[in-house]
């Protein structure tokens, strides 16, 4: 596809969402007390794992793996899983340590720092989803199997429950403490999350899709660099809920800073139905201006096949 189209479509998304915050009245800012809530630094938290909670996590991640070797001996779901799972642990560490050591204070040099560390997570480990939203766009795309989403989710989950006391022990001789996303409905509707992190994941995926399957995406150095920035745009931009703009960020910091998994539904409501909505949207959007997906010619998904 060309250049030309995937920028339409990602700037056409991007003013959708946009609009979307402003019907929201969602305010431009990282401040907690201008946002109404809590900024990505502010809510820590150390609290030792429920240890039901954590067998949960651990069984059904053992199950949805054993399933998905048994079931698809074929596709790499062992590779997929591992890759996933330690490429979630590189991306909370490599993202989430340069605020906690030189602080989020709107500088210019946080931007090349965040930017950096996505680099590193990504490059090192092979380009890695590392985010449940972007698998079920991939999946809504046709690029996943249910069950291979399924997997991946799981390890995306189990690597950011590695990743956060895992990155609080590095930082703990530099005397800082990791931080996450969060989201209090009883201080803010939850309307205003959800179109928050619908508005914010639209943003990151449209992102994806125009800067990594156009030929931009033939360079390396040019698309990450500009992912990262509209990560980073999105961190500044929409403080409502942290933002996570990551299901599995937003569900893990909450188990990591209170030590039980989320009890609430308007957390799932937020960090999972809003980023899952934004995705189906997006890649429908998306397919039906690129021929691709769902929208896919017929005569070409048969020579596909063939």
């Amino acid at each position: 596809m060309s250049l030309q189209k995937g920028t339409t479509v990602f700037v056409l998304v991007a003013a959708v969402s946009f609009a979307v915050s402003v019907a929201f009245k969602m305010p431009f800012s990282n401040d907690a007390d201008e946002a109404g809530g809590q900024s990505i630094e502010q809510l820590v938290g150390n609290a030792p794992y429920d240890k039901q909670d954590l067998l949960l996590l651990v069984g059904v991640t053992f199950v949805a793996l054993i399933l998905g070797i048994q079931l698809s001996p074929s596709k790499g779901i062992l590779s997929d899983f591992v890759q996933e799972m330690t490429g979630t642990v590189l991306m909370v560490c490599c993202t989430f340590s340069p605020g906690p050591v030189v602080g989020h204070l709107g500088a210019l040099y946080e931007w090349p720092l965040h930017a950096l560390g996505v680099l590193v997570a990504d490059g090192s480990m092979g380009g890695p989803q590392v985010n449940p939203g972007v698998t079920c766009a991939m999946f809504v795309w046709g690029k996943l199997s249910a069950l291979q989403a399924i997997v991946m989710v799981m390890a995306q989950l189990t690597g950011a429950a590695i990743a956060f006391p895992l990155l609080q022990a590095i930082l703990n001789p530099f005397d800082a403490t990791v931080g996450g996303p969060s989201f209090d409905p009883s201080e803010r509707p939850v309307a205003d999350g959800f179109a928050n992190e619908f508005a914010g994941f639209a943003i990151l995926i449209a992102a994806v899709y125009g800067f990594c399957t156009t030929p931009l995406g033939e360079h390396y150095f040019i698309k990450q660099p500009l992912v990262a920035a509209t990560i980073r745009f999105i961190c500044v931009f929409y403080a409502v809920t942290g933002p996570a703009v990551n299901p599995a960020l937003g569900t893990i910091w909450a188990f990591y800073a209170t030590g039980s998994l989320p009890r609430d539904y308007e957390h799932y409501i937020v960090y999972w139905g809003a980023p899952a909505l934004a995705a189906t949207l997006v890649t429908l959007l998306w397919s039906a201006g690129t021929k691709t997906g769902v929208f896919q010619d017929s005569s070409l998904k048969k020579e596909k096949v063939n």
